[in-house]
């Protein structure tokens, strides 16, 4: 699953239907009848709602104008006439704790619950010559139009990304984790940036779930907008909790706990206090005498995992995940 957390649309609502002008069988000497004559349909309306099984809006990436329905013109095709048909409304659905913005960036709504919330109004109906006649004007030719709906830009932004977000250097291992334990396969590489983008996945554990977002790598300068710097910082307090991931390989980084330094300091240079769990990875291809000298820095417990064939320590660090989200 793919991220998108922010996105820009185009609403419109539906017209409202026109009333028209009619009247009943003529009657002796060529007067018209009382007046008949139907009110249009009201256009569609267009709503949001929060859906809590999503967490992203990637499935409205290919949408960027949203048109309701118009409502239909009165019709005399009947004796009495017919009413024009109200237009479909369009009901969005986005994450739970999505944003809405204005084209101002003014906050309009947080989608906190799974109450639809109208958003742009349709059209109201025109009404018809039947609502014009009175004793001094029996036979009125009077009609209203419908309305235009309502148009708007807004801007949606997704205040939640994921229940566990994986941070760490390039390379740490993240997206061996995410491919091994989710339905998510991530692209795989030993270089930095393989994850340029955020990636989601559903962790499940007995009759539990979650959802884990790979981020891209923190490198120094992360909090000055360097690398994916500030975008991956965004990401990263949309997350309720963190798997702080550093390699115990020495091929990847010259000392594991000055790898933990560096993304440490970027975290609190950005303001980023959100709780964590340390993972040391790739154990497979570490000296014990590193992870020992790794784990004496922390009173904490610190995960010590492997993606390779054994899974040494997977399954804790899930329980662990679990233990954490659902105390």
């Amino acid at each position: 699953m793919q991220v998108l957390t922010k996105l820009k649309i185009q609403l419109l609502a539906g017209k409202g239907g026109d009333g028209i002008v009619s009247f009943g069988h003529f009657i002796l000497g060529g007067k018209p009848n009382k007046p008949n004559g139907p009110d249009g349909g009201p256009g569609g309306s267009i709503y949001l709602v929060g859906d809590e099984s999503i967490n992203t809006l990637f499935h409205l990436r290919n949408i960027r104008n949203v048109r309701a329905m118009d409502g239909t013109d009165g019709s005399i095709k009947s004796k009495e006439g017919t009413k024009g048909k109200v237009g479909d409304d369009i009901i969005l659905a986005v994450p739970l704790f999505t944003k809405v913005y204005d084209e101002n960036h003014n906050l309009l709504f947080n989608i906190n619950s799974k109450e639809k919330i109208l958003i742009a109004r349709g059209g109201k109906k025109g009404l018809g010559n039947m609502h014009f006649g009175d004793k001094n004007n029996p036979h009125p030719i009077e009609r209203t139009l419908g309305e235009s709906g309502e148009s708007k830009t807004i801007f949606l932004e997704v205040n939640s990304l994921a229940d566990v977000g994986l941070v760490g250097l390039p390379n740490a291992g993240k997206s061996s984790f995410i491919s091994l334990v989710t339905n998510n396969k991530a692209k795989i590489g030993n270089y930095e940036f393989t994850t340029l983008e955020p990636n989601i996945g559903i962790l499940e554990y007995y009759s539990k779930e979650c959802v884990i977002a790979d981020l891209p790598g923190i490198i120094a300068g992360a909090s000055t907008n360097k690398g994916l710097g500030i975008e991956t910082l965004e990401n990263i307090k949309k997350c309720k909790f963190l798997l702080l991931f550093v390699s115990m390989d020495l091929l990847d980084n010259d000392d594991p706990y000055v790898s933990y330094t560096k993304i440490k300091k970027e975290l609190m240079a950005y303001d980023i206090d959100t709780k964590y769990i340390i993972v040391g990875t790739k154990i497979d291809n570490a000296f014990k005498e590193t992870i020992d000298d790794f784990q004496k820095h922390f009173q904490e417990q610190v995960y010590f995992i492997s993606t390779m064939d054994n899974k040494q320590g997977i399954n804790q660090l899930i329980k662990s995940i679990f233990n954490t989200l659902y105390k």
